[in-house]
């Protein structure tokens, strides 16, 4: 990249709730952080109804999702990333190699076929550091 490529400023779509002050109170600090090293946020306040329908159509840049907690079953909540009614489907929709959604999919598909246990931990480790490799999930907070 070129100096002045460097030197571009770069826009981020941030959505968030209206009336969720804990949304906003983390999308103001990320906000901040991100201006310091040359981010504008573009900040979307969309109603309850108009959320769930970016989270699965996937327009959107930045996006909270509630946690489902502790990853204890890693088997239900991945398998359900196949289905459109999560942000993880369209969070993973522009996937590139050697990680796209198919192959991600096809691999817990796999992996949920396993009965010896050190296979399972195997692939679970391989499939969860291809997922921390594409870098499209970052874990802030949980309740």
């Amino acid at each position: 990249m070129s100096a002045p490529e460097q030197c571009k400023t770069r826009t981020v779509d941030f959505v968030i709730k209206l009336d969720d002050p804990e949304m906003a109170a983390v999308e103001d600090d990320i906000r901040e952080d991100l201006a310091k090293i040359g981010i504008k946020v573009n900040t979307r306040l969309v109603e309850p109804e108009e959320y769930i329908k970016i989270e699965e159509n996937g327009d959107y840049n930045l996006f909270f999702t509630r946690s489902w907690g502790a990853p204890y079953d890693p088997h239900t909540y991945l398998k359900s990333w196949e289905n459109n009614a999560h942000v993880e489907y369209s969070a993973t929709a522009n996937l590139q190699p050697p990680l796209t959604r198919e192959i991600l999919m096809e691999k817990i598909k796999k992996v949920q076929e396993q009965l010896d246990q050190a296979t399972i931990r195997s692939m679970w480790k391989e499939i969860l550091q291809d997922i921390h490799e594409q870098a499209i999930f970052l874990p802030l907070w949980g309740t």
